[in-house]
């Protein structure tokens, strides 16, 4: 898409659901980290219940991004997030007053549903509602949100950690976010103009592209770039598989492993006993993770300033080295500065989260969103981020016992060879998508496009018209 001076009335409206969706997720996700030893008090959990309520949303999310991808192709990008909304709202009310703590397991799996919904869909819609000049700040809104719902966790469990049922007061508290995704859908938001384009309503489509693009004609353009390009309506699932879209498949599961194998969900949940674990009481402990979290949400704003100007690939690739960096040597100092280990430990963390929030954080859901064709996003994305959420779960599930087997740097350790491989793997194989359509990104990411077709050096059977635009080649060159 071109640039369009002023952000449409459409475009806001999708910012603000995707800020609203990413304030579900690390609201909701984060408030376990305070909440947990309120609930085990109140409820006497063993280890293995501490960790069964701590994932039950992750696996609640991992069902919506499941079928939530289908379900965006079938009926559409609205009805989905309002469905969201209603799960969110449900799920926040519900495990807030359980009686019980499987029904706190219960309602917070629902509202993982609602979570992993939002999760993958709010990305999408920003990518195919947005124009390119402006997709890559409005797409990093989510994960900004996502940090300020980590952050307003961390300090509404820090302020209510002494409070009678204070751990219910902190999970209903997260209804606030579903609420207002679920009043903003069904009140302001307008269906995806190339969801509509993809059956068949033209007109539908048109009244939203000339709000974006702010006039008939570049609408009309924008329609018979869009119409050009797509392919059946919707796309098998198995198409996702086949050999044409191995190249966006691959790099999915790529940005997947450096966003969730590297670690960073073990520091959002658990950092209160990482903290003890480098010396720290447990107040201070308390305090250090609001820290975190601050730093956190302060650090993703960089990708603002940043992101339309450097692009992703460079950013992914500074990012990759700083987590490499600051996660070996935080494995180091566990064995060689073990009697000062605290401040070490809280520089790595640091500048392991600064890395994070330069790249994968932010740039995961967007990046996804913008490498897959119409007729598979909303299944290509659902299944990318189902597996964003599995790899959540396994390192949630399994970073205590990992800690209790191997030791802290070992642990840390593994996260910092596995950064390192994906350091390897962005830098030879993450092309630049900066500035581009949906629809050049698509041709460049077909598996049957080779390099010297789109450099005009190869004919090609039935070749793309866009293989021959400047812009096409010069995302190649990149």
């Amino acid at each position: 898409m071109g640039s369009h001076s002023t952000l449409s009335f459409h475009a806001i409206v999708a910012a603000v659901l995707s800020s609203l969706a990413g304030g579900t997720l690390g609201y909701t996700t984060g408030i376990i980290n305070p909440a947990l030893d309120l609930v085990e008090d109140r409820f006497r959990l063993s280890t293995i219940m501490k960790s069964v309520v701590t994932c039950s949303i992750l696996v609640g999310a991992m069902f919506g991004s499941l079928f939530g991808g289908s379900a965006a192709d079938w009926v559409g990008r609205r009805k989905v997030s309002i469905f969201a909304g209603v799960i969110g709202v449900i799920g926040s009310v519900g495990a807030a007053i359980a009686p019980h703590v499987v029904m706190v397991v219960i309602f917070r799996c629902l509202l993982g549903v609602g979570v992993g919904l939002g999760s993958f869909l709010m990305p999408l819609y920003v990518s195919e509602v947005v124009p390119a000049a402006g997709r890559g700040v409005w797409g990093s809104v989510f994960q900004w949100a996502v940090t300020l719902g980590i952050l307003i966790a961390y300090s509404v469990g820090l302020g209510l950690h002494g409070v009678t049922n204070g751990w219910r007061w902190m999970i209903l508290l997260g209804v606030v976010f579903s609420a207002a995704q679920l009043v903003v859908s069904v009140l302001y938001q307008a269906e995806s103009p190339r969801w509509c384009l993809a059956k068949g309503r033209t007109e539908e489509a048109k009244r939203i592209l000339v709000d974006v693009f702010g006039s008939e004609e570049r609408a009309d353009e924008e329609i018979q770039k869009i119409q050009e390009s797509q392919g059946q309506e919707e796309a098998p699932w198995g198409a996702l598989f086949s050999r044409v879209w191995q190249r966006p498949l691959k790099l999915g599961i790529l940005l997947c492993a450096a966003q969730q194998l590297t670690g960073v969900n073990a520091i959002i949940y658990y950092s209160p006993r990482i903290m003890e674990s480098v010396g720290f009481g447990s107040d201070d402990s308390l305090v250090t993770t609001v820290g975190i979290g601050a730093w956190n949400f302060v650090t993703t704003i960089v990708v603002f300033f940043v992101v339309d100007k450097k692009g992703r690939r460079p950013l992914m690739i500074w990012s990759a080295v700083l987590m490499a960096v600051s996660l070996l040597l935080l494995s180091s100092g566990y064995y060689w500065f073990r009697d000062h280990i605290g401040p070490v430990a809280l520089i790595c963390l640091f500048v392991y989260i600064l890395g994070f929030e330069l790249g994968p954080g932010p740039l995961f859901f967007l990046i996804v969103s913008e490498i897959f064709p119409q007729e598979l996003r909303g299944r290509a994305t659902g299944f990318i981020t189902l597996l964003v959420w599995t790899c959540n779960l396994a390192i949630s599930l399994t970073f205590l016992t990992l800690v209790d087997w191997a030791g802290e740097g070992t642990t840390f350790g593994i996260y910092g060879l596995i950064a390192l491989v994906c350091l390897i793997f962005i830098t030879t194989s993450l092309p630049e998508t900066k500035g581009h359509t949906l629809e050049e990104i698509m041709v460049l990411m077909r598996s049957d496009v080779s390099r010297r077709q789109v450099l005009g050096e190869e004919e090609a059977v039935g070749k793309d018209p866009l293989l021959e635009t400047p812009r096409v080649q010069q995302m190649i060159k990149v």
